[in-house]
């Protein structure tokens, strides 16, 4: 049983890599099964025994990365600080697969998402936070900080992480805090 068990998470990797090799030279939409399946050294068959098609390959791939997002948040006690900074050593230890499915040939858009998903804990906390705005206004205020970190977070990934995640931590804190002293309560 482990034997299959192996073959099978062996085969599935050999997809992913070759399909990642693709996608850093071509959109998604313009790769084909074929063309995989030649990259990969495997038959149509044996693609078609894991994946549907190459959007449903897609689609499990970032469903597997934001599991990923979701189960660095849950492993630790929820502070706001510590999660961002344990995300971020999460981005900088897996960036050549993060930096491709982010990219513009994967979804541009997936950080953002990532972000919004895995920070699910922290909308209770951030609904602690005493701020001089009406409720209908803290939806659209944390939006715009998921929103705004992913972009950051997708920009420091395209540029190579030019900074350490200690300075990328502080940098999305102090934008976060400068943010909320606008309508925190005096």
């Amino acid at each position: 049983m482990k034997q299959t068990d192996a073959r099978v998470r062996y085969t599935k990797m050999i997809i992913q890599q070759s399909f990642l090799s693709l996608l850093r030279i071509k959109p998604c939409v313009k790769i084909t099964v074929t063309e995989l399946c030649q990259k990969a050294e495997i038959n149509r068959a044996t693609f078609y025994n894991h994946y549907l098609d190459i959007p449903d390959l897609m689609e499990r791939m970032e469903e597997e990365l934001l599991e990923k997002f979701r189960s660095v948040v849950s492993d630790v006690p929820f502070s706001y600080k510590t999660f961002m900074l344990d995300l971020l050593h999460y981005i900088h230890e897996n960036v050549d697969r993060i930096a491709v499915l982010t990219s513009e040939n994967g979804n541009p858009g997936l950080m953002a998402h990532a972000f919004m998903l895995s920070t699910e804990n922290a909308y209770p906390l951030f609904e602690l936070i005493p701020l001089h705005i009406s409720e209908p206004l803290r939806p659209l205020i944390y939006n715009f900080i998921c929103h705004g970190t992913g972009g950051l977070l997708t920009t420091w990934i395209t540029e190579g992480l030019k900074q350490s995640p200690e300075e990328i931590n502080h940098m999305i804190l102090t934008l976060c805090e400068t943010a909320l002293s606008i309508y925190k309560e005096k």
